[in-house]
């Protein structure tokens, strides 16, 4: 259980925080990737056993791959550089040239003269993410082995049931082997000598298991609780989730005015408005908006982050009328003099740097809840299947079971207060073995 609270900090903290780092020092394709993990990693559901099989499992394998295989990219393009420049095979100005620009714009950027700072800034993101994505999948690969682990401890423990159970119906058919003959001889006193043998038996086996299994009782008591703890912060997120989104809608729209922002502001003003005639939404009307305004703030993140490209700042410049509408500013300037300086917009106010980062915080919250209402109706929809099989379970052996033991009782009753001749007289008639009975 430790474990897994430890992977789920790593998925839902460290993994978001090292990704939007490595979208904010490094504006090019390369970094565009990570952000599309960033707004990836909301909707996957936390690693477990379960899903470290499935989908999340695979999200982390190819964020590895992918930052490994950025890594060697970059070197190797290093590598090129230098030895192309040595042989003096390209121009060492060649700065903002075409293919430079196409290069750099793709996400591989020279650090010939550049300061350790901006070199480290190059680099850092792709060993920053292949490390975190590797210690995190590698930590919650290790819930799989454990379950493992946990798969066997089961196996042995219903192997030894099974023991149990089959010395107790052994046991059960000595003391009917006995009891018919006590019947027979006539014996009233008759005594189980092999009773006390397995009772001991059963004793060493049952101390066993108590002193084999009382870590795993602890663990699974600890497990309850969690998964108690975790159940009730869910439901508490899901009930005040709707007050959540709309002040973050409020403060989103209100963060820098502009057409895009209205969408935030109006919306906010709608569900306040509602609210004010103490009228309530439709759940699946709700959820609705929250998928249409988490598209929308995807979206919105996306264009901002794709205009802090050179290509897309020659093509709409900053004090564009566009650019002012809908409310996209120049984060990052690019100095063709210094390609590898990491230059920020000294012209830009506080709330241009807040709002990406309320964006980002609106389109979590609603992803989050999003997850989280499809969870709850997934194991809505298993409950509901699970009683529809229960109800369906035939109840035929139970109840034959429950007549062969009472027929059994009421047989070995009647042996028990008739003489030895009136005995096997009853014998005879339970099977119709003579024609007197029979009659």
């Amino acid at each position: 259980m430790a474990s897994e609270v430890l992977c789920g900090l790593l998925f839902r903290l460290l993994l978001p925080v090292c990704l939007a780092a490595a979208c904010l020092f490094r504006y090019n394709w390369l970094s565009f990737v990570y952000l599309i993990y960033l707004l990836l990693i909301p909707l996957f559901a936390e690693p477990t056993k379960t899903t470290m099989q499935g989908h999340t499992g695979r999200l982390l394998k190819s964020l590895c791959f992918t930052s490994m295989t950025f890594l060697l990219l970059h070197i190797i393009y290093q590598i090129t550089i230098n030895s192309l420049l040595a042989g003096d095979n390209i121009e060492p100005n060649f700065n903002c040239s075409s293919w430079e620009r196409s290069i750099r714009q793709l996400g591989f950027e020279s650090v010939r003269g550049a300061d350790a700072g901006n070199g480290i800034r190059v680099f850092i993101p792709d060993i920053g993410m292949f490390v975190v994505g590797l210690v995190t999948w590698l930590l919650c690969r290790s819930l799989e082995n454990v379950s493992q682990h946990n798969s066997d401890f089961e196996l042995d423990d219903q192997e030894k049931e099974d023991e149990e159970e089959n010395k107790k119906s052994e046991k059960l058919e000595l003391e009917d082997e006995l009891l018919f003959e006590d019947f027979e001889l006539g014996d009233e006193d008759c005594e189980l000598p092999e009773e006390e043998e397995v009772d001991v038996e059963d004793g060493e086996l049952e101390e066993a298991d108590v002193e084999e299994s009382t870590k795993m009782k602890i663990l699974r008591q600890i497990a309850d609780v969690a998964s108690k703890l975790k159940e009730i912060i869910g439901n508490l997120i899901t009930s005040a989730g709707k007050v959540v989104v709309t002040i973050l809608l409020g403060l989103t729209g209100m963060m820098l005015p502009s057409l895009t922002s209205t969408v935030y502001f109006f919306t906010f003003l709608g569900l306040c408005t509602w609210w004010s005639f103490c009228r309530t939404f439709d759940p699946l009307l709700f959820s609705c908006l929250c998928v249409l305004m988490a598209i929308f703030s995807a979206g919105h993140l996306i264009t901002l982050y794709l205009y802090q490209f050179q290509f897309f700042q020659e093509a709409v410049p900053p004090g564009n009328t566009y650019a002012s509408l809908f409310g996209i500013s120049p984060v990052v300037q690019t100095d063709c003099s210094h390609t590898w300086m990491f230059r920020v917009n000294p012209d830009l106010e506080w709330h241009h740097f807040v709002n990406p980062i309320m964006l980002l915080v609106l389109y979590y919250t609603l992803a989050t809840l999003i997850r989280l209402w499809l969870q709850e109706s997934e194991d809505m929809v298993k409950e509901k299947a699970g009683e529809t099989e229960e109800r369906e379970e035939p109840e035929s052996s139970e109840s034959n079971m429950t007549v062969y033991t009472a027929e059994k009782k009421r047989q070995l009753w009647r042996m028990a207060h008739y003489r030895t001749d009136e005995r096997h007289l009853l014998t005879t008639q339970d099977g119709c073995s003579t024609p007197e009975v029979c009659v």
